[in-house]
């Protein structure tokens, strides 16, 4: 004879999901999150133009103090998207 067993608290969970959503498919997950620094592309390529040498790192730090808190990384990303 084979037991299963099941967890009172995830058929609860699933029932509340049922009434609210009327499924209880997972949510979607992934997909292209929206660029933070498009608005700052047209800035970005300016500040490259007048000075070729900075690094990702350096204009980060310079899109902190102008309020936008990003990775290196992001940077790099909006750079290669710009061409």
């Amino acid at each position: 004879m084979r037991v299963l067993f099941w967890r009172v608290d995830l058929a609860v969970k699933w029932a509340q999901r049922l009434r609210v959503l009327g499924n209880v498919a997972a949510k979607p997950m992934g997909g292209q999150r929206p660029c933070i620094l498009a608005s700052e592309e047209a800035w970005l390529l300016a500040r490259l133009e007048a000075c070729p040498h900075l690094t990702v790192r350096s204009l980060a730090d310079e899109l902190r103090v102008r309020g936008f808190d990003v990775s290196h990384n992001a940077v790099w990303h909006q750079l290669r998207r710009a061409g």
